[in-house]
């Protein structure tokens, strides 16, 4: 196996040659403002926000992800985020994220969304399905007053108590595949 084939297997770190490898000749990576590292092997993002400053979207599905460590040098500018299908278990950092309006989370291994509290009101669309949550206390979400869709399909969930209540915009929910055996807040 040679340097590179051990290095995909073992995992990788963004580096300005590989993203200067994913897009067009010539591009400068500052000026970027979209990237796709989907099925990269990554298995952090250090550096990305300070070779890709002005990111607005980025899809870094299906690595070996398991923190958000590297994107709050993107944190101006960073409107979408897709981060299915990594190892993600804490959500730190989404609170530095202030520009955010979409974020996937889901296959991931997160079991509470603490950090989450907090994150800006820009948020307007949430994906958590397929993690390990199994409960949800209500203040998670207080700040994502604009959310209009929340996906929290197939996690463990067994009663939502409170946490719908500051969801005055939310328009879409999705929870099948939990264990839900009281459904509290849906009044309106």
């Amino acid at each position: 196996m040679g340097a590179e084939e051990a290095e995909k297997a073992v995992g990788v770190q963004p580096s300005r040659a590989m993203l200067q490898a994913a897009c067009s000749p010539g591009v400068d990576l500052s000026a970027v403002t979209a990237m796709d590292l989907s099925l990269e092997g990554l298995v952090g993002l250090s550096g990305l926000g300070d070779i890709c400053p002005h990111l607005q979207t980025l899809n870094a599905a299906v690595n070996t992800l398991s923190s958000l460590v590297g994107l709050e040098n993107c944190a101006p500018s960073l409107q979408e985020l897709n981060l299915r299908e990594n190892r993600i278990t804490a959500l730190n950092l989404v609170t530095r994220l202030t520009s955010l309006r979409r974020l996937n989370l889901d296959a991931n291994r997160l079991t509470s969304l603490a950090g989450l509290a907090g994150s800006g009101t820009q948020l307007r669309s949430l994906s958590l399905a397929g993690n390990q949550l199994a409960r949800l206390s209500g203040h998670e979400l207080t700040a994502a007053t604009a959310l209009e869709s929340l996906n929290l399909m197939d996690n463990r969930l067994t009663r939502l108590r409170a946490l719908l209540a500051p969801l005055t915009h939310l328009t879409h929910l999705d929870v099948s595949g939990n264990r839900l055996c009281r459904l509290e807040g849906l009044q309106r």
